[in-house]
């Protein structure tokens, strides 16, 4: 299986609620496919505790993709004190086998977030998506610290391999996406060359996508739009694995199939409403590999 969709009801107020959400996050890493690896002092979903101030990790997890290309360093804990779930993740390119990621780095990143005034309906279930295929691994779901319109901010984690003109993903690196931490918001990247063992500045201006005269709907008849994304590492590249899409012709949940590089047409999904596709606003969806 690389993909799953899922209900799950966030809640975040004792020991056994958030054992419950980490190890059913944790058990889904492993269903789409991810290894988690021998690394010691890695997070026990048996005993641990939900830690009770802000910006807290009470444990972590390593993961890797199957050809040990990627590998995952995933934080559990609490980002607000009153009750709000928290989720990191550094990607790099291996392990010393005690947790520490080894090779080229990424940043450390919040990839969600709440506060007292975004906790409302607790316990509800929220739908979450993840997929790991072909070089792409990405996580929206959760509706950690649910809103008081009964959405709130959503989780989001992405880790995209490069690729060669055909698509296919080779060795010079990754993109990294997280979602910024307000209720809704569009991506957050950074590039990581494996190569040079570089990792650049993190790209908050939502400048991984062009949209050509800012179009917001449908001009040349019943052609769907969809906006690639690029990565520099500083050699620029487009990423097949997200993309951006026009809301009002792809709702959330919805998929569709394109051609973003290469000859081979590729299903993608608008997972949540919640995680724009460009720093330009609601307008845009952010989209992603589905297959």
């Amino acid at each position: 299986m690389t993909t799953k969709a899922w209900f799950f009801p966030i809640q975040h107020t004792t020991d056994a609620f958030f054992r419950a959400w980490g190890s059913d996050l944790s058990a889904s890493f492993a269903e789409v496919g991810l290894v988690k690896t021998a690394d010691t002092g890695q997070i026990d979903w048996t005993t641990v505790l939900r830690p009770t101030t802000t910006d807290t990790a009470a444990g972590y997890e390593i993961w890797r993709y199957t050809d040990s290309t990627v590998f995952l360093k995933i934080e559990y804990g609490t980002r607000n004190s009153s009750g709000t779930p928290g989720l990191w993740l550094t990607v790099g390119q291996g392990s010393n086998g005690s947790g520490t990621l080894t090779g080229a780095v990424s940043a450390r990143t919040v990839c969600a977030s709440g506060s007292t005034s975004t906790l409302n309906n607790p316990g509800t279930s929220r739908q979450s998506f993840l997929v790991y295929k072909d070089g792409f691994f990405g996580f929206v779901g959760y509706r950690f610290g649910l809103g008081t319109g009964g959405a709130g901010p959503v989780a989001m984690m992405a880790v995209a391999r490069t690729t060669n003109s055909s698509g296919a993903p080779d060795s010079r690196g990754v993109t990294v996406y997280w979602k910024t931490t307000s209720l809704n918001g569009h991506p957050v990247v950074q590039a990581v060359n494996f190569q040079t063992g570089v990792a650049s500045p993190v790209n908050t201006g939502g400048s991984f996508v062009v949209i050509p005269m800012g179009i917001t709907s449908s001009i040349v008849g019943s052609d769907t739009q969809c906006f690639i994304h690029w990565t520099a590492l500083p050699l620029v590249l487009p990423n097949p694995y997200a993309a951006t899409t026009i809301t009002s012709e792809v709702p959330a949940g919805s998929t569709f199939t394109t051609t973003l590089i290469g000859t081979t047409p590729r299903t993608y999904l608008v997972p949540d409403s919640a995680v724009e596709g460009s720093a330009l606003g609601s307008a845009y969806s952010f989209a992603m590999l589905w297959e």
